[in-house]
């Protein structure tokens, strides 16, 4: 069990794709579908804002797509390789060889996707900005503007976790000559 005072710098790999899997993609995994609903109940009750809310749910439908398929590439590829790695090379063995080479590739995959969805969120924010100011809004604005400001906030962490945590850490203990891997952490 993960606690609070959790240190993804310090931890074992396997733990911090634990960590990854069990705060963000589970926030998301839930978090995702409701503000969709949220955006399709806004489009019903506000048909003054309908052409602001379409614009902003086809966004927020690309960025959803996106890091569903992102998510998926994490959990059944990267985030195995990478546990398989730590293990091997704790064993004092060379790195596992995999079909695609070495795991800075799959990893500068997920770093672009990383920054379409930081160009998307980019492209919403204003949006949902304005949308979550306090004052005589709708319930669906304030709904939703605070939604998708704690999705900002979850992604900007989950993004920085991977980037420069994980990523770099798992290609550092592939390259490690193994005389140096058994004891890494």
């Amino acid at each position: 069990m993960i606690t609070q005072a959790f240190d993804p710098a310090a931890c074992a790999l396997a733990d911090l794709t634990q960590h990854i899997r069990e705060t963000h993609h589970t926030y998301l995994r839930a978090e995702l579908p409701l503000i969709w609903d949220l955006l399709r109940e806004a489009l019903a009750a506000s048909p003054a804002a309908r052409a602001e809310i379409r614009a902003f749910a086809q966004a927020f439908g690309q960025f959803r797509a996106t890091l569903d398929s992102h998510l998926r590439k994490e959990e059944e590829i990267l985030f195995p390789f990478v546990e398989q790695l730590e293990r091997t090379r704790q064993a004092g063995m060379p790195s596992p060889r995999h079909g695609f080479g070495a795991l800075a590739l799959p990893i500068e995959i997920l770093e672009a996707e990383h920054a379409l969805g930081d160009r998307l969120l980019d492209r919403m924010r204003p949006i949902w900005q304005r949308w979550a100011l306090p004052g005589d809004t709708p319930a669906w604005q304030r709904s939703l503007g605070e939604r998708l400001i704690g999705l900002d906030a979850d992604m900007q962490r989950h993004v920085y976790v991977e980037d420069a945590i994980l990523f770099p850490r798992t290609i550092q203990l592939e390259e490690m000559p193994c005389s140096s891997a058994a004891g890494a952490r």
